[in-house]
């Protein structure tokens, strides 16, 4: 009998291996790390006389792996135990009474920490079944927001950190260092043009901005940045790079993370204040390099809150002190055909990212969980009526739908037949909410 190989001689995926794992539910691109490792070079053979090629048992131990860390549908009815597989009645449960066999194994392959987070938002979910009034003040969402929330606040200490020590070496290093304003002053006057905004010559030759009829006519607090960065650099004497340090804090406090809801900057002025605030850094790059190590953390911190003020919507401030009740609202597009959500994606990422490189230990994930808040909304509804909707669609998949439509048919109005269908259908199937916040209850709760 001929072998069946799995790999080939450069390691690639064969034609039979790529059918095996089709028959799995399987697929190479999405194999994890653990699995790839436990890939045999060919099938083993039975031990006959024959030796006839066993291509399934041969790739239990990779299946075993990819079970523990896979996020396929394919893997939901099933844990490992070893290097083997079994069956997993909770799960098997959990997939009848959710109908969703991804959610069921991403719940199990999530975090200890995001399972006792999800179990948060399931118990929040199951009293407002009971306590209509309770969705007024707590929602499911929220615990997504304050995932969001916690990485905030740990990347707000260390900006305020980096802040603190940009003041004292700027104290320590940049006094009377010697600093070439022209590239400064150059995105200054280019800046200005862009804009629009005329220069005059005023008392003592300081030049005077002239904003009528340009793009800042109607922003003052943009206004008011651009005549203190002219004052700035035009204050007598040879400008030394800690003048330029106190400008850089200013134009910092003004954009603040884009702060401001009402009145605040426009679109051009904080491409403005940015820009001039890049050259003010790279002019003291030049003369510190520690000023420059430290800013660059200041910088990631800030391009992060940038970001979370993008696609959190003008009515959200990240800082304030509802902003988990927000945010986690908005992540909800994360899941959905929103065109926000790549930049969604990538910003919730990046928070991540960020909060890991300087230091932030977060175990659980916001991806997670904003995933299953929209999986309690699609298996209860926000509001009753879409809990029933959703079981009846659920309700026309059963074989038993024509027999009991058939038997109501006589009952006249719609939704008086309705109703009892649904109860006839969970007589018969079990599938209730009941017993599907009772199934993941349990499942959140295992091995933990």
């Amino acid at each position: 009998m001929p072998n069946v190989r799995f790999l080939d001689d450069a390691g690639a995926p064969t034609p039979q291996f790529l059918a095996e794992l089709e028959k799995m539910g399987l697929n190479f691109e999405d194999l994890a790390s653990a699995a790839r490792m436990r890939i045999p070079q060919q099938a083993t053979e039975r031990s006959t006389v024959l030796g006839t090629p066993k291509p399934k048992e041969s790739l239990e131990p990779m299946l075993a792996a990819q079970a523990r860390e896979g996020s396929e549908g394919s893997l939901a009815p099933i844990m490992a135990r070893g290097e083997r597989t079994i069956k997993d009645p909770l799960a098997t449960e959990a997939i009848r009474q959710w109908d969703d066999k991804g959610l069921i194994q991403a719940v199990k392959t999530a975090s200890p920490q995001t399972r006792a987070e999800m179990l948060k938002m399931l118990d929040i979910r199951r009293r407002i079944e009971e306590n209509k009034r309770l969705a007024q003040t707590t929602r499911p969402t929220d615990v997504t927001g304050q995932s969001a929330v916690k990485r905030i606040d740990y990347l707000r200490n260390v900006a305020r950190d980096a802040r603190t020590q940009l003041n004292d070496i700027a104290q320590k290093d940049l006094t009377g260092k010697p600093m070439n304003p022209e590239p400064v002053v150059n995105v200054l006057r280019n800046n200005i043009a862009e804009l629009n905004v005329r220069l005059e010559t005023g008392p003592n030759g300081i030049p005077v901005p002239i904003f009528e009829g340009s793009q800042l006519s109607a922003n003052p607090s943009s206004q008011r940045i651009i005549r203190t960065a002219i004052r700035l650099l035009s204050e007598g004497g040879a400008p030394d790079a800690l003048r330029f340090h106190n400008l850089k804090r200013q134009l910092d406090e003004l954009i603040d993370y884009r702060k401001s809801m009402q009145g605040g900057l426009t679109n051009s002025g904080q491409t403005f204040l940015k820009q001039l605030r890049a050259a003010l850094n790279q002019e003291l790059r030049n003369v510190s390099p520690q000023y420059g190590q430290v800013n660059d953390t200041l910088s990631d911190v800030l391009t992060v809150f940038d970001n979370l003020d993008d696609i959190s919507g003008r009515r959200t401030n990240i800082f304030d002190p509802d902003a988990g009740v927000k945010l986690g609202q908005e992540f909800r597009k994360l899941f959905s055909n929103y065109g926000v959500r790549g930049d969604m994606l990538n910003t919730v990422q990046m928070l991540d990212e960020m909060s890991a490189k300087y230091g932030g230990s977060f175990d659980d994930s916001i991806m997670d969980l904003a995933m299953f808040a929209n999986a309690l909304d699609t298996r209860f509804g926000s509001v009753a009526e879409t809990s029933f909707k959703g079981q009846i669609e659920a309700a026309q998949k059963s074989q038993r739908m024509g027999e009991m439509a058939g038997k109501v048919g006589a009952q006249g109005a719609t939704a008086t037949a309705a109703e009892k269908i649904m109860e006839m259908y969970r007589d018969l199937t079990g599938v209730n909410n009941s017993a599907a916040y009772k199934v993941m209850e349990d499942l959140l709760k295992r091995n933990q």
